[in-house]
């Protein structure tokens, strides 16, 4: 398996794993996962690079269908072209670090640990949903982003970062397809630009570093990433299209 493959892999353990936990309905083939989300939105996702003429043309219907919550679209290999669909277009870097020794960090200002306690799933959920932000999942309703269910899971890992015993940031991993996947690294907007962030994924690299690690980057969290070691697989085009 290749490094795009195993991170394209990891994302769809993770959207299978949310699907599940939330009782949604999803389909999954060697070429595509459609997660029907309600009003949450469809998510659906290229798994191949090469889908079947007739896979192409399923693509592009669940990237149309009319949906309540709208539609998420991601190929990370640019193989299904929805231009002239209606969509938005937009490109996030997909990433990857290989097991090397990390950069020495400052002190941080926080304690990251790794959580298997349940009562800090409510924290957990709460600061994806309000400071990512999660806007699918707004207003917050406790167990409704992340349920109990996907908690128990053992291929999910949760990250939190406390100040003054104050939880401030959270992350999640998902350990799948040949690499342990990064996701919703997110710090409260009254704590950012205090290296809560850098401390997070410090923590969890370390926690990882028997594996290659993946995540996919805005622009604006590149500079991190890569200062942590992470290089540039491909961008990955996002299509969205909106509730209907």
């Amino acid at each position: 398996m290749g490094d795009l493959e195993r991170a394209v892999a990891n994302a769809a353990a993770l959207w299978t794993a949310l699907a599940e936990s939330r009782e949604q309905e999803h389909v999954r083939t060697d070429s595509y996962l459609v997660v029907e989300g309600g009003r949450r939105g469809r998510r659906v996702m290229v798994l191949s690079p090469s889908p079947s003429a007739a896979d192409v043309d399923e693509l592009k219907a669940q990237a149309t269908r009319p949906s309540a919550g709208g539609v998420t679209f991601e190929d990370a290999y640019g193989a299904v072209d929805l231009s002239g669909l209606g969509l938005v277009k937009r490109q996030l870097a997909v990433m990857i670090r290989q097991p090397s020794p990390l950069p020495e960090l400052p002190t941080p200002v926080v304690k990251i640990a790794l959580t298997d306690d349940p009562k800090d799933l409510p924290t957990i959920e709460r600061i994806a949903v309000d400071a990512f932000p999660l806007e699918t999942f707004q207003p917050y309703g406790q167990g409704e982003a992340f349920p109990r269910a996907l908690f128990e899971r053992d291929e999910i890992n949760y990250f939190v970062a406390t100040r003054e015993d104050v939880p401030v940031g959270i992350t999640m991993t998902v350990e799948a397809g040949g690499s342990a996947g990064i996701y919703w690294v997110t710090t409260l907007p009254e704590h950012r630009s205090l290296g809560i962030g850098r401390a997070l994924m410090h923590v969890v690299l370390e926690h990882h570093d028997d594996r290659p690690a993946t995540l996919t980057a805005a622009t604006a969290a590149r500079p991190l990433y890569e200062s942590l070691g992470f290089e540039t697989l491909t961008m990955s085009s996002w299509w969205s299209g909106a509730p209907s």
